[in-house]
Formats: C-alpha cells, structure tokens, sequence
C-alpha cells in the first residue's frame, strides 16, 4: 500500500480533482459571469418567498385534483372547509355573545315596530 504526501492546493471535487483553488474559483467567476441574475434574486426576499410558497400552494392543490394525495389530505378537506367556513361567520358577525335566534327575532321585531309606526302615523 502507497502513502501519498495531500497537495494542500488541490481540491478533491468529483470531476475536478486536478484543479487547484484558485482554478476552481476563476472557472466559478467565469461561469457567474455568463449567467444572468435570476429573477428571483433581484426581487425582495418577502415577496419571493411569498411567490414561491403560493407556487407549492399551486403544486399542492394540482396534485391533489390529480388524484396523487395522500388519504390523510383528502380526510382533512372537509375539516378546514368547515374552519374556513366558522372563521368567516365570527369575523361577519355583529354580536356573537347572541344566539342566532335571539338575532332573528330581535330584527323580526324591529321590522314589525316599524311597519307598525308607519301605518299609525298614516
């Protein structure tokens, strides 16, 4: 078995065993240079990382109208469906310490107080 002395200038990298550091960095540059900035790195990092989490978001639903989603997603469509729904109804409702009925009647009383005071007035 043969001891070989490591060339500490070399870099041991797949293809480019042979290429020294100062190589691979020139190759690096050359290679930058050529390409251009990509789009996402020009934008905000808020707005790209929104971009491309609605992209998943897009990825997500499409496998799951294909068909391709687990048992588990499909169990909990219903679920956040019914969330959504709920969260929509507190955000929309006036005053949710009161009963849906006691909402109801109170408009149905306001309605008839005021046809009533109409047709008195007349």
């Amino acid at each position: 078995m043969e001891v070989r002395a490591r060339n500490n200038n070399s870099v041991c990298n797949g293809n480019n065993n042979n290429l020294t550091m100062e190589e691979l960095l020139e190759k690096n540059k050359k290679k930058m240079a050529a390409d251009p900035v990509p789009s996402s790195a020009s934008q905000s990092g808020l707005l790209s990382r929104a971009r491309s989490e609605l992209g998943e978001l897009g990825r997500a639903a499409l496998r799951l109208l294909k068909g391709e989603g687990s048992l588990l997603a499909y169990l909990l469509i219903p679920a956040l469906i019914t969330m959504l729904w709920l969260l929509v109804c507190m955000l929309t409702t006036r005053a949710p310490s009161m009963s849906l009925e006691q909402r109801l009647s109170q408009k149905y009383l306001r309605v008839r107080r005021k046809t009533r005071s109409k047709t008195c007035a007349t």
